[in-house]
């Protein structure tokens, strides 16, 4: 995982998608997405549960870039265990924690978002994507997938509020997705009607793929601080929740 991360085409599948790519219909969806979130603003920022922190440029002019993941993960400024705490953080020192596609490997999502609520500041937000259906992915363990309500739950039970869901990669894109890591797998590559099949479909995918829209395979938010008005409307592609007032 760790070479991974460091890899140039990890950085380039997620900021600059391509239809050749095996997750390019999830990836340019999510990418999409975040781009709505871009700013100048000079924030300060957890990236929490960072990986190779592929988003960091969406945020050019941050006074404060922190990167967190588990002990082993290259250039991060804190590890955390399977409790997800942060305690060298101050609580409510933080705009804004991003955080795309780590709450299904979290062993406790609550203390995870526990955690991030108390490092915003009132009227910060948490930028959160996670899968709905998505292939088993050990990265290093896979645990968890949510329905959009069951997603709003959870953040609501962990102190958020104004949940507003939006879902990513569905429709005809999510089933072409789905095929496609079918296709891709070992037992299949293996087969020489798959290989042909993949080929073929991924030939379809690129001349369709605006066709492709509209069975949920992730879900994406934003989630702000009760105290006072948001600063920022919600996206379309989003979902708003707001931090507890201290």
């Amino acid at each position: 995982m760790d070479e991974t991360l460091v890899q140039h085409d990890y950085l380039r599948q997620r900021l600059h998608p391509q239809p050749g790519d095996q997750f390019y219909l999830h990836l340019a969806d999510l990418r999409q997405a975040l781009e709505q979130h871009r700013t100048d603003a000079p924030l300060h920022i957890l990236d929490y549960g960072c990986g190779g922190s592929p988003y960091c440029s969406l945020f050019p002019n941050a006074v404060r870039y922190v990167r967190a993941d588990l002990a082993g993960t290259p250039d991060i400024d804190h590890a955390f265990r399977s409790d997800s705490r942060l305690p060298e953080l101050a609580s409510s020192s933080l705009d804004l924690v991003l955080s795309t596609q780590v709450l299904e490997h979290v062993t406790d999502p609550a203390a995870y978002l526990a955690e991030a609520l108390r490092l915003l500041r009132p009227g910060g937000k948490i930028l959160l994507s996670t899968h709905g259906t998505f292939p088993d992915h050990g990265c290093p363990h896979d645990y968890w997938r949510w329905t959009a309500d069951g997603l709003a739950l959870t953040l609501n039970q962990a102190g958020f509020s104004e949940v507003v869901v939006t879902r990513l990669t569905c429709g005809r894109r999510a089933v072409a997705f789905m095929l496609i890591q079918m296709l891709t797998t070992p037992a299949s590559a293996s087969s020489g009607l798959a290989s042909f099949s993949l080929r073929v479909l991924s030939f379809l995918v690129r001349r369709h793929l605006a066709a492709l829209d509209g069975i949920p395979s992730g879900h994406f938010g934003i989630f702000r601080s009760r105290s006072g008005r948001a600063r920022r409307s919600a996206s379309s592609a989003g979902m708003a929740l707001e931090r507890a007032p201290c």
